[in-house]
């Protein structure tokens, strides 16, 4: 196991997102808040169907605040 996990704040954008995944070669990551508990989780797929113009059908960045989720949503 890691000790130093990569996250992501609710605040991220997509393209950060992206870089993050890529530099630490992993294919998500936990969303956390302020003070680093969990909220959510990212990944690749999530970008791909952004990038692809499909709909978040699990619903799942819209119980996130900040622009992450507001990016993602945004047509």
């Amino acid at each position: 196991m890691t000790r130093n996990v990569a996250t992501a704040s609710p605040e991220a954008s997509l393209k950060t997102v992206a870089r993050m995944l890529k530099d630490n070669g992993v294919s998500a990551l936990p969303v956390v808040d302020t003070r680093h508990h969990p909220i959510g989780i990212v990944s690749e797929a999530d970008l791909l169907r952004r990038q692809a113009g499909l709909p978040d059908t699990e619903g799942l960045l819209r119980v996130l605040p900040g622009p992450l989720a507001v990016n993602f949503i945004r047509s």
